[in-house]
């Protein structure tokens, strides 16, 4: 079993291909201000070496602050499975995050004016009106997508609805290319899950409907929640497809 833990270690360590780097990057167990599989890899030998000290830990950082992900307020096996889940799937959410998220909400609600019941309503619309939720109509089936929330999603969101001739590529996407360009920040993902929906270089849409690792560059526009069905529903060959708000 040990050997096993050390050769995932080993590869685990090897593989530190930038997913993001923000103010406080949560589970960045090696202090270089990105979140990779190293991190991973060094959170997990710390579980199994007491006396091992994490890169900026001995210049008196707590790190169980940064590392512990899941938010049980010690450094656990779960939190470096999170950690290399986020580096799969940058738009999985770390328990850590989604409570940094609500601690913000909750500072500005705290500092900010009361306002009147009306205004309060009309904030709740506009919010709908801004969700960035679409569905995905193929044949008989559709699913619901979540678009992220960068300006890459929002160009894609504006054209909807759309109705695409997709074409077929590898047995895992479906791809088309737009006469005009969408915003990118293209990122190495390093795996790709199916319901991904990614946009590839500046002008090509791709809905990815099997899992896989991959070194090729994306901008990642969001994810299908439930891609169960999604294989058959695009079939193999090429499909038309109804992107909707």
């Amino acid at each position: 079993m040990k050997k096993i833990i050390a050769v995932l270690m080993c590869l685990l360590i090897f593989n530190n291909s930038a997913v993001f780097a923000e103010d406080t990057v949560y589970g960045d167990a090696d202090g270089n201000g990105i979140l990779t599989a190293n991190d991973s890899a060094l959170m997990l030998y710390k579980l199994l070496n007491d006396d091992y000290v994490l890169p900026g830990e001995s210049s008196g950082n707590d790190y169980i602050e940064i590392t512990d992900v899941d938010n049980d307020g010690v450094l656990t096996a779960n939190d470096c499975a999170l950690v290399l889940k986020k580096v799969l799937n940058i738009g999985f959410i770390l328990p850590c995050e989604e409570t940094a998220e609500v601690t913000t909400e909750a500072a500005t609600e705290t500092t900010t004016e009361t306002t009147t019941e009306t205004a309060t309503e009309e904030t709740t619309e506009a919010s709908t009106e801004n969700s960035l939720n679409i569905s995905i109509n193929i044949g008989s089936s559709t699913f619901t997508a979540e678009l992220y929330d960068n300006e890459s999603a929002k160009a894609f969101i504006d054209i909807l609805p759309v109705t695409l001739q997709m074409s077929e590529l590898n047995g895992n996407e479906k791809y088309y290319y737009f006469d005009e360009t969408f915003p990118t920040n293209t990122q190495s993902v390093g795996y790709i899950n199916a319901g991904d929906l990614m946009l590839y270089e500046n002008d090509c849409i791709v809905l990815f409907y099997d899992s896989f690792s991959t070194s090729y560059r994306y901008t990642p526009l969001g994810h299908i929640d439930n891609p169960e069905g999604l294989a058959e529903a695009v079939g193999s060959g090429n499909v038309t497809v109804t992107f909707t708000k």
